[in-house]
């Protein structure tokens, strides 16, 4: 029987510097944006996300171990990140989350903290091995990462801490000495396991009182709210129609998105955050004020919804875009000229946006000259 031929090892170290590495690193940056947004969006306490993404001497050490002949399609963690939260609960809300937004491929994914047993201390993190998933696959800015994978691992700030200073301990001197510094180990794990389940405690117990206050302040319609992702977030929740602004969207020629509208439109949230500051808008009430008049730049969404079909793309009626893009239009006077919308939208879109921004700040320029000038 003849032998396949082993893989050349030259071209394979070639092919993962000039071209693999660097979409692993576009790859693994636009994951770490994302990420970013999605654990601020479901109000997850976040310490801080990083990302890195395998060198060319790890990865070709790991195939030389591994004895890999297909590397580019067997090593999952080419790109890798870390999520460190604030308290052990949130781990599981940001496993629940991950779960929800990314195809997790189960094989090759660990939880160390099941893997622990009931009298076991030691190592404690989740690591999911994740890729993208249908329908964000079909998103134009994704497409070039269709069939990459990451490895996404979370755990707590003491997690963290422990996994840091253990690794950093050489311990593997000799039998005796490694058996003594493993039981101080297991001790100072032990330790950090109790104050960790301690402060997830403390945590459940403030929430609820911070989520009350944060919703009775925008109940209330207090004008001195001031408009954040918090209130803001509130706000759409409690006061906005957020089904009308999709229909007004379908109504406009956008596809309906119904499916997706829980995760879609937490994603623009913060874009239209942004927008809202950039128009000068401060509290929740100058928010609020705005809503009649989005009705008035229907024609204007329109033609924006126009102008994208004939770049052959689909524009879907997530409630929140729409709020974007009629916030821009009611506000296109005022908009600064260079603002880019979190810079998270594709070219055609701010093209097309622009074009639509433009022609209704020359109307209303026209009509609202006299106005201007007795204020």
């Amino acid at each position: 029987m003849k032998r396949s031929k082993s893989p050349d090892r030259k071209e394979l170290e070639r092919l993962y510097r000039e071209k693999y590495r660097p979409l692993y690193e576009e790859f693994a940056s636009r994951l770490h944006a994302l990420l970013e947004i999605l654990t601020k969006d479901t109000g997850i306490p976040v310490d801080h996300i990083e990302y890195r993404v395998k060198t060319v001497e790890s990865f070709m050490e790991k195939i030389d171990r591994k004895s890999y002949r297909d590397p580019f399609l067997q090593i999952k963690d080419c790109a890798g990140l870390r999520i460190v939260t604030f308290y052990q609960d949130s781990v599981d809300s940001v496993v629940k989350m991950l779960r929800e937004e990314f195809a997790v491929d189960e094989q090759n994914s660990l939880d160390k903290i099941e893997d622990l047993g009931e009298s076991e201390f030691g190592y404690r993190s989740v690591h999911l091995i994740v890729s993208l998933s249908h329908p964000r696959t079909a998103l134009k800015e994704w497409r070039a990462f269709v069939g990459l994978s990451a490895e996404i691992q979370i755990r707590s700030v003491l997690q963290h801490a422990w996994a840091v200073v253990s690794h950093s301990l050489n311990y593997k001197v000799n039998a005796e000495v490694s058996r003594k510094l493993l039981r101080q180990l297991a001790r100072l794990s032990a330790n950090l396991e109790s104050v960790d389940e301690e402060f997830t405690i403390l945590h459940e117990k403030i929430a609820p009182e911070r989520a009350a206050e944060s919703s009775a302040e925008v109940s209330q319609d207090n004008p001195s709210a001031l408009l954040n992702l918090e209130s803001l977030r509130e706000c759409l929740n409690q006061n906005v129609d957020l089904q009308k602004w999709e229909r007004f969207g379908v109504k406009a020629g956008m596809e309906p998105f119904p499916q997706l509208v829980s995760k879609y439109q937490t994603t623009g949230l913060q874009i239209l955050l942004l927008t809202l500051q950039a128009v000068g808008i401060a509290t929740i009430a100058e928010f609020e004020s705005l809503l009649p008049e989005f009705e008035k730049v229907g024609e204007q969404l329109r033609r924006f919804v126009e102008l994208v079909r004939a770049k052959d793309e689909t524009l879907y009626a997530v409630p929140v875009d729409v709020l974007v893009l009629l916030v821009s239009f009611v506000k296109a006077s005022v908009l600064p000229a260079d603002f880019a919308w979190g810079e998270a939208y594709e070219p055609f879109f701010i093209e097309a946006l622009r074009n639509v921004m433009t022609a209704k700040s020359k109307v209303t320029g026209r009509r609202g000259a006299g106005r201007r000038k007795k204020k």
